[in-house]
Protein backbone atom coordinates (compact mmCIF):
# COMPACT_ATOMS: atom_id res chain seq x y z
CA UNK A 1 0.00 0.00 0.00
CA UNK A 2 0.96 3.55 -0.64
CA UNK A 3 1.82 6.01 1.94
CA UNK A 4 -0.92 8.87 1.52
CA UNK A 5 0.10 12.25 2.82
CA UNK A 6 -2.81 14.87 3.41
CA UNK A 7 -1.00 16.94 1.19
CA UNK A 8 -1.68 14.58 -1.85
CA UNK A 9 -5.39 14.21 -0.24
CA UNK A 10 -5.88 17.73 -0.73
CA UNK A 11 -4.24 17.50 -4.01
CA UNK A 12 -6.80 15.30 -5.72
CA UNK A 13 -9.64 16.73 -3.55
CA UNK A 14 -9.10 20.30 -5.68
CA UNK A 15 -8.45 18.20 -8.73
CA UNK A 16 -11.90 16.60 -8.38
CA UNK A 17 -13.62 19.83 -7.84
CA UNK A 18 -12.19 21.81 -10.46
CA UNK A 19 -13.00 19.04 -13.01
CA UNK A 20 -16.35 18.93 -11.37
CA UNK A 21 -17.23 22.77 -11.56
CA UNK A 22 -15.84 22.47 -15.45
CA UNK A 23 -18.15 19.44 -15.87
CA UNK A 24 -21.19 21.34 -14.19
CA UNK A 25 -20.45 24.65 -16.37
CA UNK A 26 -19.79 22.47 -19.70
CA UNK A 27 -23.64 20.39 -18.94
CA UNK A 28 -25.48 23.73 -18.42
CA UNK A 29 -23.49 25.69 -20.94
CA UNK A 30 -24.92 23.73 -23.94
CA UNK A 31 -28.98 24.03 -22.74
CA UNK A 32 -28.51 27.60 -21.98
CA UNK A 33 -26.96 28.48 -25.64
CA UNK A 34 -29.97 26.16 -27.79
CA UNK A 35 -31.97 28.50 -25.24
CA UNK A 36 -30.62 31.73 -25.92
CA UNK A 37 -30.22 30.78 -30.02
CA UNK A 38 -33.92 29.34 -29.92
CA UNK A 39 -35.06 33.05 -27.97
CA UNK A 40 -33.09 35.41 -30.40
CA UNK A 41 -34.87 33.33 -33.65
CA UNK A 42 -38.01 33.98 -32.09
CA UNK A 43 -37.26 37.40 -31.15
CA UNK A 44 -36.38 37.89 -34.64
CA UNK A 45 -39.46 36.22 -36.34
CA UNK A 46 -41.89 38.92 -34.08
CA UNK A 47 -39.44 41.69 -34.93
CA UNK A 48 -39.75 40.83 -39.16
CA UNK A 49 -43.62 40.28 -38.46
CA UNK A 50 -44.21 43.46 -36.91
CA UNK A 51 -42.10 45.21 -39.36
CA UNK A 52 -43.99 43.53 -42.39
CA UNK A 53 -47.49 44.25 -40.38
CA UNK A 54 -45.95 48.23 -40.00
CA UNK A 55 -44.63 48.44 -43.93
CA UNK A 56 -48.14 46.86 -45.14
CA UNK A 57 -49.99 48.98 -42.59
CA UNK A 58 -47.95 52.19 -44.17
CA UNK A 59 -48.74 51.44 -48.03
CA UNK A 60 -52.81 51.13 -46.80
CA UNK A 61 -52.37 55.09 -45.77
CA UNK A 62 -50.61 55.81 -48.18
CA UNK A 63 -53.22 54.31 -50.28
CA UNK A 64 -56.01 55.63 -48.95
CA UNK A 65 -58.27 59.21 -50.22
CA UNK A 66 -56.96 62.18 -48.37
CA UNK A 67 -59.26 62.70 -44.92
CA UNK A 68 -60.33 66.18 -45.05
CA UNK A 69 -59.54 67.68 -49.18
Amino acid sequence: MFPVSPESILSLHHANARDLREYRSLSIAAPLAAATTALVAATRTQIDALTSKAQNATIVNSNAAPCCA
